[in-house]
């Protein structure tokens, strides 16, 4: 491992101002423990002075992604992330944005104007994973509260093995999305009895109405787990839901006509 260029909050003090005097935007790489970033961060911030920079803005720091700290910091990044898209796409609903961000927009976004981009954080902190950054974050800021009902399957990119459990197809989580899926219909017709709603489930059906808030269609999850076959969805819901027993009969006509 390479030993730390500089030795005190002092000397890092310093790099911050001569960088941010030399080039403005993109601070150099420092190579400075977390701790003596941090205190010198917190010493400029103290003074009024660099206010909007952050450990992760200096690239080279030392220890940033290791320890307990390191989620708590991976948050704060996340949430810088979405807070530049919010700004910059002013036009876009959160759960749109929630949606749409990809493991290329980890890696690539800049979320400030010293060029900071997640690109180490989400490969160190998440193994790559633009949800479980996303969920980890959602679940520990007060401000996001009303999307905690974010699911792997509502992003447009879902990652690889949600339909997958231990290596086999995730049922349980299908289930989910097909209960999810009639509720909606249910809401949607709300004078349709329950067994005229499930007679005009299809594949189709699956692939192009949204479930909730997020605009999730599910027609990659009937493809993975169930081959494609809506009788096979509603067949294992009813073989699993005692509310759906009832109607197993109505689902079974479905095997001939889906």
């Amino acid at each position: 491992m390479a030993k730390p260029k500089w030795g005190s909050i002092d000397e890092v003090v310093r790099f911050i101002e001569d960088a941010h005097m030399r080039i403005g935007q993109r601070i150099p790489i420092c190579k400075a423990d977390y701790r003596l970033v941090d205190g010198a961060i917190q010493q400029l911030k103290s003074q009024g002075r660099f206010l909007d920079i952050e450990v992760y803005d200096i690239r080279g720091t030392m220890n940033a992604w290791t320890g307990e700290k390191r989620k708590i910091l991976a948050r704060k990044m996340t949430k810088a992330l979405f807070s530049k898209i919010q700004r910059d796409y002013p036009e876009k609903t959160p759960e749109r944005m929630l949606t749409e961000i990809t493991l290329e927009t980890f890696q690539t976004y800049a979320i400030n104007r010293y060029g900071t981009t997640c690109l180490g954080m989400i490969s160190t902190v998440y193994n790559d994973s633009p949800y479980e950054a996303l969920k980890d974050w959602i679940d520990n800021d007060d401000s996001m509260v009303e999307y905690r009902d974010f699911k792997p399957y509502d992003m447009l990119r879902s990652p690889l093995k949600t339909w997958l459990d231990k290596g086999r197809k995730n049922k349980k989580l299908a289930r989910e999305v097909t209960d999810t899926l009639v509720n909606a219909l249910r809401q949607l017709n709300p004078k349709k009895s329950l067994s005229d709603i499930i007679l005009g489930i299809s594949s189709r059906t699956f692939e192009k109405h949204p479930i909730n808030k997020y605009g999730t269609v599910n027609g990659g999850m009937l493809t993975h787990v169930y081959n494609g076959s809506a009788y096979l969805a509603l067949n294992d819901l009813a073989s699993h839901n005692e509310k759906y027993q009832p109607y197993v009969a109505v689902i079974g006509q479905k095997k001939r006509t889906v």
